[in-house]
């Protein structure tokens, strides 16, 4: 479990979810060999954590990952009802949304990685 101080809202159904990737912020983990057209390809990224500001100010999160034989994902969006008051908190739910799958040494790794004090956070 990652420390981050968020604020779970109630699932909108029809609530907004962001289409325009220009607002959303991207971090991402590995590759996973997809099939297609018979064709392997390996540029569909094996985790991917999505970051946006709502209006509000708050911080919105949300995953995509592939883990083991599992899929789970959504698109960013106050729909879901996940909001953290810093960038750095959305980054850490997401990051214990994640751990939670039970995924491998190297992306746990990379998810401590993301979560690590910022140098200046050290001397603060």
């Amino acid at each position: 479990m990652r420390p981050a101080q968020t604020i779970i809202r109630p699932v909108d159904r029809d609530g907004h979810v962001i289409r325009d990737d220009e607002q959303i912020e991207f971090l991402t983990f590995g590759d996973v060999g997809l099939l297609c057209s018979g064709r392997r390809r390996s540029d569909v990224p094996q985790i991917t954590i999505q970051i946006a500001q709502h209006t509000d100010g708050l911080f919105m999160w949300a995953i995509d990952a592939m883990v083991g034989t599992g899929y789970r994902g959504y698109r960013v969006g106050s729909k879901w009802g996940k909001f953290a008051p810093t960038r750095q908190d959305a980054i850490a739910a997401a990051c214990t949304e994640i751990e939670a799958q039970g995924p491998d040494r190297n992306v746990i790794d990379w998810l401590d990685s993301l979560c690590a004090p910022q140098q200046m956070e050290l001397f603060a």
